[in-house]
């Protein structure tokens, strides 16, 4: 009889707790059934919620509610739960202008998970889940949202926290203290959740996220919903007492209805003792007393901005910009702290199809770049890092008039500038070039001209046979009337003498340099050279119309123009080659030299060379496109001449010989010619061209060459030093892609690898499954080819059948 009368009871309890879950109650209103989720409530082991059933379970767990604390299970306000996935509770809650739609009876009513009795003091975190359709509707019960009450004042050490939470097509409707996530929150953290829903408080503290923030903090936190209440109505808090609101923003419509006073804050109406940073507003408000982030007193109030569309509100701390400034990123920037990383809580897509109109709290969007570029009036705002490198760029817009960097005078900020003087000739006008560097966004102008002229401070002390003389000059370089910049320098004239400095010339019968003395009334010969910068000395052999000069010296990487046609008895030609390589290896490098090169044993035995040959492409994924281009190399043994202004390619056969030094015999270095060799293919022409002149950024040539790295692949180059060959590649046909959009580009050199140098043509995949020929051409497959083949990695002989 007593098991009767108990079971009896426990069906009375759980008939009117589903009775109280979906208040008011109609004839149509659905139920829910809460279902225990799987985990253990700890920390360790928090409950997993996938389902509205094990949410509303929850909410009866922490509220002591009988239907779900029964049996072995107890009440537990330190409860922790995790969210799995979206959670839809109702369907269709409010209408497009966010009121509530009709047929709202039928809807299943929410109870706030935590009440004045039962307060919430463990970790509830979505993982980024939205939970859309909750309903409550009772203007006479306080504390409303998903979380009615939180409060950790007599559990300081329990977590209390609210995080990674949506709440979307949600309507609450209460007495006082309503918000979306949290009712009232004591010694809380709410982090980064939002609302898109409705708020409405009867009374006083509704917030579009807390209605009531005491001792808490709320940060990353925002609100597109409608928040409506009689008073302390905030977008984001309703009240915000000692506490703090961080990286918050609120997008929605707030609204104070009492008749007597109705406080509206676009973040927050009451924030007394509390600090408010970096935060913003630009929903439409509405109230007796309005504030554009915060109605009323706080502690402090920093960083924060709203939409200009309204009356100025001139709060220290808060800033008035335009739906421009939202829109391009400046806002974004200033929230940031004027610093972009890709650790910004503050993120924006600017301009494109998915570009935001204000500053979000995603990190999926893109990290705003801003600020003035040297000279800018105009504040830039980019998603891309290239304007401004490592964030230094002017604080104000550039203002000729300024007096100083700091009032917008960019060019004040120089500092010293370095002069580089050039003396040109004797009692020439030096010219002069100016380096300037920014100290505050490193920008730099290089290789200024600046006017010279001469300083008539000091009078000009002219040379003498035997004594030298002294010029002096002033030079001047002018920004602004503010900013102007000078240097002196003292020109030092050689003593006369016999005139030995001019410039050589070529004689072009005789294919020779020649000097004359370069004094007024004099044009005594000087001697023959056999280089243009007149240093080496040639000697005239009449009898056989010929020139020699007893030694010449060529380094490496340095401009070559050569007119002279002259034998060097000693020839000397100095490298340091490449010696940094993958695995260990040697690289190859270019090798494009004026001089004729026979090659000996002694020279081989510590040198390879090798003669470009022809090019290979090769489609690696089967899709009908070049994955990868392969350039083949011969090796040139001894005895073979490498000719002069060809390309070949060099390398030391090991570190000691990396210091290349060839001291030759009777060489003529050749007439300075940049000579090309072609290979082609069905879709490209491939051009390898010598060059003795530096060539600048690859990317700022017409032709986009390539160059040799000592990887072994060709890549396009920041700069190439003189006596090197270079790569271009030319569409043979108009619907080829330009040679700029190969993959790879790689260098094999025949007789180098096992066998032919499959291994570097193709991967050990394809080479264990494929048949190739000796040259490293791969056959089709049933190919009857016969002779000496390589076929999985090994070489065989196959008999023609």
């Amino acid at each position: 009889m007593n098991n009767k009368l108990t079971q009896f009871k426990c069906l009375v309890t759980t008939f009117l707790l589903v009775a109280a879950m979906v208040m008011p109650s109609t004839a149509q209103a659905q139920t829910i059934t809460p279902v225990q989720p799987v985990g253990k409530g700890t920390a360790f082991s928090p409950y997993l919620i996938f389902t509205a059933e094990q949410l509303y379970w929850f909410a009866g767990l922490v509220n002591g509610d009988a239907s779900v604390c029964i049996n072995e299970i107890s009440q537990n306000r330190n409860a922790w739960a995790v969210l799995e996935r979206d959670i839809t509770v109702n369907s269709g809650v409010l209408k497009a202008d966010g009121t509530l739609a009709d047929g709202a009876s039928g809807f299943i009513q929410w109870t706030p998970i935590g009440n004045y009795d039962n307060r919430y003091i463990g970790k509830f975190d979505g993982k980024g889940h939205t939970i859309s359709g909750l309903y409550f509707n009772n203007s006479e019960t306080s504390y409303v949202g998903l979380f009615g009450y939180i409060d950790k004042s007599y559990d300081v050490d329990a977590s209390c926290t609210i995080q990674n939470v949506g709440i979307v097509d949600s309507y609450f409707n209460g007495y006082s203290c309503v918000g979306s996530v949290c009712g009232c929150s004591y010694f809380g953290t709410i982090s980064n959740c939002y609302n898109t829903g409705t708020v409405i408080a009867t009374d006083y503290h509704s917030g579009g996220i807390c209605g009531l923030s005491n001792y808490s903090s709320i940060e990353k936190c925002y609100n597109t919903g409608s928040v409506e209440g009689c008073t302390i109505v905030g977008g984001v808090a309703g009240q915000c007492m000692y506490g703090s609101i961080t990286n918050c923003y609120n997008t929605g419509s707030v609204k104070g209805v009492g008749t007597a006073s109705a406080g509206v804050g676009g973040v927050c109406d009451t924030a007394e003792g509390s600090e408010v940073t970096n935060c913003y507003n630009i929903g439409t408000l509405s109230g007796q007393t309005v504030g554009n982030v915060i109605n009323s007193s706080c502690k402090t109030l920093t960083n924060s901005y709203y939409l200009a569309d309204g009356e100025t509100d001139e709060r220290e701390g808060t800033t008035a910009m335009s739906a421009d400034q939202f829109a391009n990123g400046e806002v974004a920037y200033l929230l940031n702290g004027n610093v972009a990383s890709s650790e910004n809580v503050w993120r924006q897509n600017i301009g494109g199809e998915t570009s935001d109109t204000y500053p979000v709290l995603n990190n999926t969007h893109g990290v705003v770049y801003a600020g003035y570029q040297h000279e800018g009036t105009t504040p830039l705002c980019s998603n891309s890092s290239s304007y401004a490198e490592e964030n230094k760029l002017h604080a104000h817009a550039y203002d000729a008039n300024a007096t100083t960097e700091a009032n917008g005078n960019h060019d004040k900020s120089y500092g010293s500038p370095v002069y580089t003087w050039e003396d040109n000739s004797p009692n020439e006008t030096p010219s002069v070039t100016v380096d300037f560097t920014c100290t505050i966004c490193r920008h730099k102008k290089t290789g200024v001209s600046a006017t010279v002229t001469e300083d008539d401070t000091k009078t000009n002390v002219a040379p003498k046979c035997e004594e030298k003389g002294y010029n002096y000059y002033k030079a001047t370089f002018i920004f602004n009337t503010n900013a102007n910049y000078c240097d002196y320098y003292t020109q030092t004239l050689p003593a006369l003498g016999h005139d030995n400095t001019g410039a050589t010339q070529i004689n072009s019968s005789k294919k020779i340099y020649e000097k004359y003395c370069g004094r007024d009334g004099c044009d005594r010969f000087l001697g023959y050279y056999a280089d243009a910068a007149g240093q080496f000395l040639a000697t005239e052999d009449n009898e056989n119309c010929s020139f020699t000069t007893s030694t010449y010296t060529l380094q490496d990487a340095t401009p070559y123009d050569n007119g002279a046609v002259c034998m060097a008895e000693k020839f000397t030609y100095t490298r340091t080659l490449p010696h940094e390589g993958e695995n260990g290896q040697m690289p190859w490098a270019a090798w494009y030299v004026p001089f004729e090169l026979e090659l000996t044993d002694d020279i081989c035995a510590k040198y390879d060379f090798s003669r470009i040959n022809n090019v290979h492409q090769y489609d690696d994924n089967d899709d009908g496109t070049v994955d990868r281009t392969v350039i083949e190399s011969f090796r040139q043994r001894s005895g073979k001449t490498l000719h002069a202004n060809s390309p070949y390619l060099v390398r030391a056969k090991s570190m000691d010989y990396k210091d290349m030094k060839l001291e030759l015999k009777d060489i003529v270095p050749a007439l300075s010619d940049e000579n090309s060799i072609d290979c082609q293919s069905v879709d490209y022409t491939y051009t390898f061209k010598g060059t003795y002149s530096e060539l600048a950024n690859s990317n700022t040539l017409s032709n986009n060459p390539y160059a040799l790295w000592e990887d072994g692949e060709w890549y396009h180059f920041a700069s190439l030093s003189p006596m090197r060959h270079y790569l271009t590649i030319e569409s043979r046909t108009t619907n080829q892609a330009s040679g700029a959009s190969l993959k790879c580009i790689k260098l094999c050199v025949i007789g180098e690898e096992d066998v032919t140098g499959v291994v570097n043509i193709y991967s050990d995949e394809r080479k264990a499954t494929e048949t190739y020929d000796l040259g490293g051409r791969r056959l089709p497959e049933g190919s009857q080819q016969s002779g000496l083949l390589i076929k999985n990695g090994k070489v065989i002989f196959n008999k023609q059948k």
